[in-house]
C-alpha cells in the first residue's frame, strides 16, 4: 500500500536559488477508467469538437480511437510502422499521424477513425503541426531523414510541406539535423522548426524560410501566440525566448538539470517547463523533480514547483488555470495551479506513464501507460 502525508507542508529552494512552492496531500480523487489500448502507446490527441481522443500505439502500428465521455475503444486502425506525433485538423475533420519507421503520414477521418490516404514524405517523420483552415490548410512534417554511411540518421534533417486538403508533398525544406519538435503561431503565420542547429523560421503558408537562429540542441518547443514569443527548451539546461516574427533571441533562462518539456497558460500568461534534476548511473532520477514557471511575456524565472519523481510530459489547460505533470519515476500525476504555482493534488496513475492531454471540452486528463498499455482517464474537477 502507498502511503501519503497528511497535511504536512514541504518548502525549500531549488540549486537556482528559487522559493519552492508549497505541497500538500489531499484525498485523491477516483480513477474514472482505465482503457487497454495498442502495443506501446505513445503520443495521443484530443478532438477538441470532442468528445474523442486519439491514441498513437508506436509497436503495434495502429490509432486507437477513444471516446472520452464514456471512456472505451471505438476504432482501432491500422496505420504504418512506429505511429508518432498525431495533430488534429479538426476544420476539414481530419486526423494526421506520422509514421515514423515507415517514411509515410497517414490521415484519418476524425469522426469514425478510419483511413482515407498514406502519404510518403522521406525516412523517419518523428513531429507534426498543421496550420491554417479548409483548402488553406497545410501540415509541417519533420523528418530526420536517411541513415548515413556510419549507419546514424538525423544528419540530414528536413520538413516536408503538405496540402492537408488534397493530400499533395507541396515542396521540401531543408532545416538541419535532427529537426526533432516544430510549433505554430497561428498569428504571425509561422512555423518553428528546432533541430540541432538551431532554429528556423517557416512561413505558414509558403514554407519559405524567412530566418533562422543558431541555438543549442533542444527537445521541445511552445509558443504563446498572444506575446509571439516562442520556449524553446535546450539539452543544456537553458531555456531560450524566441521572437516568433523575426527569430530574434530575446532571453536564455537557466532551468536546472534536465528539463524535458513545455507548456503555455496565454490566460496566466505562464510558461511552465518540467525538470527531472539531476540523474543517476542508470539514468534515473535521484530525487523528485519540479516545474520551473516562467513570465510569458519576459522570459523571467518566477517559481519552482516541486512535483513527483521524474517530471516528464505535461499539459495545459487554460480553462480551469490548471497543468498536469507526468511523474514517471513515481506513476504519478501532479495537478499544478498555473496562477498560485502550486501543487493541487497528486495521483497515481497506469505504470510508466508517458504523454499526458486535457479533453477541455468534457474535463477529462487522458494519460499513456506502458505497463500494461492503456490510458488512463481521470475526472478534472476532481484534480
Amino acid at each position: 500500500m502507498r502511503m501519503f502525508a497528511s497535511a504536512s507542508m514541504i518548502l525549500g529552494t531549488t540549486a537556482l536559488g528559487v522559493p519552492l512552492a508549497p505541497v500538500s496531500a489531499a484525498p485523491l480523487p477516483p480513477l474514472v477508467a482505465t482503457i487497454p489500448v495498442g502495443v506501446e502507446p505513445g503520443a495521443l490527441v484530443v478532438d477538441p469538437q470532442g468528445p474523442a481522443a486519439f491514441v498513437a500505439n508506436y509497436q503495434a502500428g495502429t490509432v486507437s480511437t477513444l471516446d472520452t465521455l464514456r471512456p472505451r475503444v471505438v476504432q482501432t486502425t491500422p496505420v504504418g510502422a512506429g505511429p508518432a506525433a498525431p495533430a488534429v485538423d479538426a476544420h476539414d475533420g481530419q486526423l494526421f499521424v506520422a509514421n515514423s519507421d515507415s517514411g509515410t503520414v497517414s490521415a484519418l477521418t476524425l469522426r469514425t477513425g478510419t483511413l482515407r490516404r498514406t502519404i510518403r514524405v522521406g525516412p523517419y517523420p518523428v513531429a507534426l503541426a498543421v496550420v491554417g483552415a479548409g483548402a488553406a490548410t497545410h501540415l509541417f512534417i519533420g523528418a530526420l531523414g536517411p541513415v548515413d554511411a556510419a549507419g546514424a540518421v538525423g544528419a540530414r534533417g528536413s520538413v516536408t510541406m503538405i496540402d492537408a486538403h488534397a493530400g499533395i508533398v507541396l515542396r521540401h525544406i531543408s532545416v538541419g539535423a535532427h529537426p526533432t519538435a516544430l510549433a505554430v503561431d497561428r498569428r504571425a503565420g509561422r512555423v518553428v522548426v528546432l533541430s540541432g542547429s538551431g532554429a528556423t523560421l517557416l512561413a505558414a503558408d509558403s514554407g519559405r524560410v524567412p530566418h533562422r537562429t543558431t541555438v543549442a540542441p533542444s527537445l521541445a518547443i511552445a509558443i504563446d501566440a498572444r506575446t509571439g514569443r516562442a520556449f524553446a527548451v535546450g539539452a543544456d539546461n537553458a531555456v531560450r525566448l524566441l521572437d516568433t516574427r523575426t527569430g530574434a533571441l530575446l532571453r536564455t533562462v537557466s532551468v536546472g538539470e534536465n528539463p524535458r518539456s513545455v507548456g503555455v497558460d496565454e490566460r496566466a500568461g505562464r510558461v511552465f517547463v518540467t525538470v527531472r534534476g539531476p540523474l543517476d548511473a542508470v539514468g534515473q532520477p535521484r530525487q523528485r523533480g519540479h516545474v520551473v514557471v516562467l513570465d510569458a511575456t519576459t522570459g523571467v524565472l518566477v517559481a519552482a514547483v516541486r512535483v513527483g519523481k521524474g517530471p516528464d510530459a505535461l499539459a495545459v489547460d487554460g480553462r480551469t488555470g490548471k497543468v498536469f505533470v507526468v511523474n514517471d519515476a513515481d506513476n504519478t500525476v501532479s495537478a499544478v495551479a498555473a496562477t498560485r504555482a502550486a501543487v493541487e493534488k497528486t495521483v497515481p496513475v497506469g505504470a510508466t506513464p508517458v504523454t499526458v492531454a486535457v479533453d477541455q471540452r468534457d474535463g477529462r486528463v487522458l494519460v499513456t501507460g506502458l505497463r500494461p498499455s492503456t490510458v488512463s482517464v481521470l475526472d478534472e474537477r476532481g484534480l
